[in-house]
């Protein structure tokens, strides 16, 4: 009820202040939504290729002194722990 009353008294015209340009509203964020896209395209990419280049078991088991990936590498797959 009280949405409706404010509604109904709404009036536009009457709200405008001189000298506020009144001409029709455009969105500003354009060119900020292709740069994000942009962006957006560009981590896919890199990620795209360290998934392919890379070893992604390199961020889940550990790295020993010799640059061996414990519990994966041969000389280290009885050790699957780091420690």
């Amino acid at each position: 009820p009280a949405l409706v009353k404010a509604l109904e008294a709404y009036d536009p015209e009457r709200d405008r202040e001189p000298g506020v340009d009144q001409r029709g509203h455009r969105p500003t964020d354009c060119c900020c939504c292709w740069v994000f896209l942009g962006a957006f395209a560009a981590l896919v990419l890199i990620m795209t290729y360290a998934y392919r280049h890379g070893d992604v078991r390199k961020l889940t088991h550990g790295i020993d002194y010799h640059g061996r990936l414990c519990g994966i590498d041969d000389a280290v797959v009885n050790a699957p722990f780091l420690y």
